[in-house]
């Protein structure tokens, strides 16, 4: 593994493990040491996408899976992601997903491809599952791993 790729490795996990505190690129960049430029151009280099874009995609990812996971309220998941308030929420959530976050919840089934999943290093594995929910709790698909406290 490159020297520039392990930089990059450290800055996800980074991100990962403080999804659900308000942190910004700057956070990254103080953390880092590394300047703004530096942290955005490893980033895109190594996945061809902003910081800025995955930490917003993880954080609405987070944010499905409380909806979808425990009986949060709309505005405790906005505030537990940080965002503004229930109402800046809806309408990220709605440009990710292309649906409110209630229409979201009450889906019949969870279609696992509309999240982004965590960059992993270790061995990367992609989702396309879907898990139905039927009387009760029942759980179909491609086995999921999923580390972090809900």
């Amino acid at each position: 593994m490159s020297y520039e790729k392990k930089i990059v490795q450290h800055f996800v996990r980074w991100i990962e493990d403080h999804i659900e505190e308000d942190k910004t690129i700057d956070d990254l960049v103080n953390y880092t040491g590394y300047s703004r430029r530096a942290v955005q151009l490893m980033f895109k280099k190594e996945f061809g996408l902003p910081v800025g874009t995955y930490m917003r995609q993880r954080k609405m990812c987070r944010a499905a899976t409380l909806l979808r996971l425990t009986k949060l309220s709309v505005i405790e998941i906005a505030h537990r992601v940080h965002f503004g308030g229930a109402q800046n929420f809806g309408r990220a959530f709605k440009r990710t997903f292309n649906m409110t976050p209630t229409e979201y919840r009450n889906l019949p089934s969870w279609d696992l491809s509309l999240l982004v999943s965590a960059i992993n290093f270790d061995n990367c594995w992609h989702v396309d599952s879907c898990i139905i929910e039927r009387s009760g709790i029942y759980v179909s698909g491609d086995e999921c791993f999923y580390q972090q406290k809900i």
